[in-house]
């Protein structure tokens, strides 16, 4: 048995302890306890990853993997969480390293990281507390039974059954006894008794809450469903008068407005990314797909069509550095003047941003120092031809000319989730604003451009950025739409019920889907969300975040394998 506690004091409000309490054959126990120090109307976000499918339960997940070698045949993990805290996920395929045999992931994994999130809203005095209590345990056999928890007394959590129960007291002191014996912290406080901690007969589960208060006086409206596939949508995009929707089987779906299908193509392996690209004669969609092998370092494919799905060319993309050539982002630029037909770019695992002509010739390599994750193209100097952010997985960020010069490189935290172009305020310097993984936004622009760099702070990591008049937004996966100013400061947070994964202006609105299967139109001028449309439920499996994408006057959300239109009142 054994019993840790680790304490940052002062953090953001509160006093956050971590207890662990492991106990051989009986399983962990993670317990987030956080403690006001300051009163505030707080949210809370406990969160962790893994690999290995995910099938739910009353109280959480179970997650298995491919057995390894000397471990007795065990492969599935019981996780639950004991307080009814909402509880949300999502996926992402993420790679490793390449390694010297060629293989890209760890042999026991698809390479699919799930993240499972729970959280909590709660306005705290000084001196309460709100806590997660969570609950892992290796289960055996084919059909494994998930162990679950109970509270037996106030503040007395309880998981197992006969010599493999175990029970954590949290007081001012936290405990774990089980038939072993007991531990407690701080050193000599008082283990509660074994025998005091027995459920009572009747006492029932606490589920997770699934239902978070929609925001005051919003709007409740229905999307209405365009089209369900065979398949999850990996990534949509919208030209001017189609929609193009990609498929994890390989399949692309061509949709008008009123989402007719307009025109299909199948394609050998998953589509990982699709840009939109404008042309003299009319909507062009650049495609990307995986290697046929997803666990080798091989090559990765893009392809050009027309609105009716005709293929016009195909390119390979080379593996670099032990990464496949997997394309992860496309965008048009105009990299030689408004005058004439922009170039398609797209950054790829392989560490390079290339561009390429509309009759398919390659016209820029540029070298990155790791995987691309998303890019941008926008004329910062006004001379009509683009500057290209080429976002990456890594600390260095680049912005690039047409002929590849690098323009400026800062040293921040890795993987730009998020990037947006613009001027803010609207007569101001033109600038990127990149979202990244460590939960900040980055105005980022070259020297002697006019602008100036800065960081905001999001209080999460954002997956979506638009651009106002007067400020950008930013919808993080801890559910705020958050406004920033010219200048880098927050002026605004806007809570919303669950976890944001894209951002879109339409109108005079903003548009942000969320994990909860809905989409929320926020009025930034307000601060408030105006309208909450309602499409689906999602099980928390799904393995591409949702979407938007607008055509015309047509907003569209993707929610698993379903494609909704999304009413757009206006303020």
């Amino acid at each position: 048995m054994a019993l840790l506690t680790l304490l940052i004091e002062r953090c953001n409000g509160v006093d956050y302890y971590r207890h662990v309490a492991w106990e051989a054959g009986g399983g962990l126990w993670v317990v987030d306890d956080l403690r006001a120090i300051a009163a505030g109307d707080y949210r809370f976000v406990s969160g962790w990853r893994t690999t290995g499918e995910l099938t739910g339960h009353d109280q959480g997940v179970t997650v298995r993997q491919s057995p390894a070698p000397g471990d007795g045949g065990l492969s599935a993990l019981s996780i639950a969480e004991g307080t009814g805290a909402a509880a949300f996920g999502y996926s992402v395929f993420e790679r490793t390293h390449g390694r010297a045999n060629r293989s890209l992931a760890y042999p026991h994994s698809d390479g699919v990281i799930r993240t499972r999130l729970y959280w909590k809203d709660a306005a705290l005095a000084a001196g309460q507390r709100a806590c997660f209590v969570q609950h892992f345990r290796a289960v055996p056999g084919a059909a494994p039974t998930p162990v679950s928890i109970t509270e037996v007394a106030p503040g007395v959590y309880a998981a197992g059954t006969g010599d493999r129960r175990s029970t954590l007291a949290l007081g001012d002191r936290v405990a774990l006894t089980s038939a072993r014996g007991s531990l407690a912290l701080p050193d000599g406080a008082a283990a509660p008794d074994t025998t005091a901690t027995t459920a009572p007969a009747g006492t029932g589960l606490i589920r997770p809450n699934q239902t978070m208060p929609l925001p005051t006086a919003a709007a409740l409206r229905q999307g209405t469903p365009l089209a369900e596939f065979g398949a999850q949508i990996s990534d949509l995009a919208a030209g001017r008068e189609r929609l193009a929707i990609g498929l994890e089987d390989g399949g692309l779906v061509l949709l008008d407005g009123a989402g007719a299908v307009r025109a299909r193509a199948a394609f050998p392996t998953e589509v990982s990314a699709i840009g939109a690209i404008p042309s003299p004669s009319g909507d062009l969609f650049a495609v990307g797909c995986r290697p046929v092998d997803t666990r080798t370092i091989a090559e990765g494919s893009l392809r050009l069509l027309d609105a009716s799905g005709r293929v016009l060319w195909t390119h390979q993309i080379l593996p670099f550095r032990g990464r496949p050539g997997t394309p992860t982002t496309i965008f048009p630029a105009w990299l030689a003047g408004r005058d004439q037909p922009p170039a398609i770019v797209v950054g790829v695992e392989a560490q390079h941003y290339y561009a390429f002509d509309l009759e398919g010739r390659q016209i820029l390599a540029k070298q990155v120092v790791h995987g691309a994750t998303v890019g941008a193209a926008g004329d910062i100097d006004g001379d009509g031809r683009d500057e290209i952010f080429g976002g990456i997985e890594y600390y260095w960020h680049e912005i690039f000319d047409a002929e590849g010069k690098r323009l400026s490189r800062s040293t921040t935290s890795p993987w730009d989730n998020a990037v947006a172009f613009g001027a803010v305020p609207a007569d101001g310097p033109r600038r990127f604003f990149a979202a990244r993984r460590d939960g900040c936004l980055y105005a980022e622009c070259p020297p002697g451009s006019g602008g100036r760099a800065w960081t905001a702070r999001l209080g999460g990591p954002a997956c979506g950025v638009a651009v106002l008049a007067d400020r950008v937004a930013a919808a993080t996966l801890h559910g705020f739409v958050n406004l920033v100013d010219g200048d880098g400061k927050v002026t605004a947070a806007i809570r919303l019920p669950a976890p944001l994964t894209a951002l879109a202006r339409h109108g005079d609105l903003l548009y942000t889907p969320a994990l909860d299967g809905r989409v929320y139109a926020v009025d930034a001028v307000a601060g408030k969300a105006v309208a909450v449309v309602d499409c689906t439920r999602l099980t928390g499996m799904e393995r591409f975040l949702p979407k938007l994408a607008q055509s015309g006057d047509t907003l569209v959300a993707t929610f698993g394998n379903r494609v909704f239109r999304i009413e757009t009142p206006q303020p």
